[in-house]
Order: structure tokens, then C-alpha cells, then sequence
């Protein structure tokens, strides 16, 4: 994986990196759902508001929060898989940059790379920001969406509905020469309100040219 450490951690609670999953889970059919891959496993432990006093150094102030207000809340805690894994083209290139990408423009763009994280060892903060503005999740997909709110008694109410496709051109290996690095667009079928509303962002790999979805100027705003 990307800027991971390959090995596990001393308390063998994180595996060694070993590649990730490369394959569909069991039972997975082309535009259909995808299986749960590790449906099969059962948490280690649960923490509770009983216990949460023994792992106080693993949580978040709004994970402690919950547990006190919420006397059903808890957290189950499963054993560590590291199921994320990038296409050979993309390590492949991700090596390759590591001695051909530079910044230009103090930093609002880039040269010598294409379909791979272009700074592998970076040298600099906006060299990282680069890195995690171009993160990989494929060259196209499309996704149907809903987000709710939930108010104080558990009552939820839908935000929106819609229909969302992405599409990440810089990381499409036959289109080297892609100005843009991410298109979306998102077509709002619900709630009644939002029905017909439609949005798009567009993120350029050249800031210098052309301005981020915001109208800023600098890479680190702009997406």
C-alpha cells in the first residue's frame, strides 16, 4: 500500500502488508452488491462503557463521548485486515516518478508523472498535498447515494438522493496528456425538494492555468 509500513506492528495486532486483495469476494456478479469478504469473522472484543476506561489510550474524545451518553452504545473491535491493494500500473509508475516528477509553477502543478502518485518519497508539504489530492480510486465509477441527518432521539431524516458518477482522468494510462485530474457529477432524485438538481466539480492538474472547484489558486484548497 501507498506510504504504508510494510511490516506488521510489534504487538502483532497489525499483520505484515502482503499485497492486499486483489481478487472479487465469493459470490460477487458485475453491477451487483459486493460481498461483505470477511462476513465470516467475529469481533475480538467489545467496548462498552463498563470497560472503556482499559482502552481510553485507542479512543477518540467523540468515541468516549458516545459510549457515556448511550448506554446500549458499543464498539466491537475485529482483528486487522490489509485488504487495500492499486493496480501493478499504478506501483509500477509510482516507482518510476520517484526520479522524474518535479513541481512547477511553486507548486500549483507537475511534470513527469501520470497514473501514479507522483511523489513517492516526498520532499515537501505541498509534495505530500499532491500525493493526497491525487489518491487512487479508479478511473471511472458511478454510485446511487443517500445521506441522512439523525437528530438527539435517533430520528433520521434524508439530506439528499442522487445518482453520482466520478471519473479520475489522470489515472487513466491511455490518456497521458489529461489537463483535468477529477470530474463529478451528481443528479439529485430525492428528497422532493432536491429532485432536479444537479451539480458538477471539475479539478484541474494545473492550478496555474486554471483555477480548483472553489476558485482558489493552491492545490491544498482547491480539492
Amino acid at each position: 500500500m501507498i506510504g504504508a509500513e510494510k511490516a506488521g506492528n510489534k504487538e502483532g495486532t497489525i499483520p505484515e502488508y502482503a499485497g492486499g486483495n486483489t481478487k472479487s469476494p465469493a459470490g460477487y456478479k458485475n453491477d451487483g452488491w459486493r460481498p461483505d469478504p470477511y462476513a465470516g469473522e467475529k469481533p475480538q472484543f467489545s467496548i462498552t462503557a463498563k470497560n472503556m476506561a482499559q482502552y481510553a489510550g485507542k479512543l477518540s474524545e467523540g468515541a468516549k463521548a458516545m459510549l457515556k451518553k448511550y448506554p446500549g452504545f458499543r464498539i466491537d473491535v475485529y482483528k486487522t485486515n490489509r485488504s487495500a491493494a492499486h493496480p501493478k500500473y499504478v506501483q509500477e509508475n509510482t516507482k518510476k516518478h520517484a526520479l522524474t516528477a518535479k513541481l512547477t509553477d511553486n507548486g500549483l502543478a507537475f511534470t513527469g508523472a501520470h497514473a501514479g502518485y507522483p511523489f513517492p518519497i516526498p520532499k515537501s508539504g505541498i509534495e505530500a498535498i499532491w500525493n493526497h489530492i491525487l489518491h487512487y480510486e479508479d478511473v471511472t465509477y458511478q454510485e446511487r447515494y443517500r445521506s441522512y441527518t439523525v437528530d438527539a432521539t435517533g430520528r433520521p431524516t434524508m439530506q439528499t438522493d442522487g445518482n453520482v458518477k466520478q471519473e479520475f482522468f489522470y489515472y487513466d494510462p491511455k490518456n497521458p496528456n489529461a489537463k483535468d485530474f477529477y470530474a463529478l457529477k451528481v443528479n439529485y432524485v430525492g428528497p422532493s425538494r432536491r429532485v432536479g438538481e444537479s451539480f458538477l466539480i471539475i479539478d484541474p492538474l494545473d492550478y496555474a492555468v486554471m483555477p480548483g472547484r472553489d476558485g482558489s489558486t493552491s492545490p491544498a484548497n482547491g480539492a
